[in-house]
């Protein structure tokens, strides 16, 4: 479950519920009520089956290196930028 606060966790929040593997909550829009019942509805469906199957199917070693071909290509895309994920630069 991803409680988004920021542009990226929300992005990464529906590519979680896109595979089937947990739930999103805005963090602007997190009460009591709401926690308890997102949090039920991932206990309830196969968010956890679906997490363990996606997990099965990525290895390490490859993981690090797709991040670090990413992180390559955002910098080649935005020279000068401190921090080459940053979402807030033009």
């Amino acid at each position: 479950m991803i409680c988004a606060s920021r542009p990226d966790q929300v992005f990464w929040g529906h590519q979680l519920e896109r595979l089937r593997a947990g739930r999103t909550l805005p963090f602007a829009a997190v009460t009591t009520r709401r926690l308890v019942a997102t949090v039920g509805a991932v206990l309830a469906d196969r968010s956890r089956e679906r997490a363990r199957e996606l997990a099965g199917r990525l290895h390490q070693e490859h993981a690090v290196v797709a991040a670090a071909n990413l992180v390559e290509a955002v910098r080649r895309e935005r020279p000068g930028t401190a921090d080459p994920l940053a979402l807030d630069h033009p």
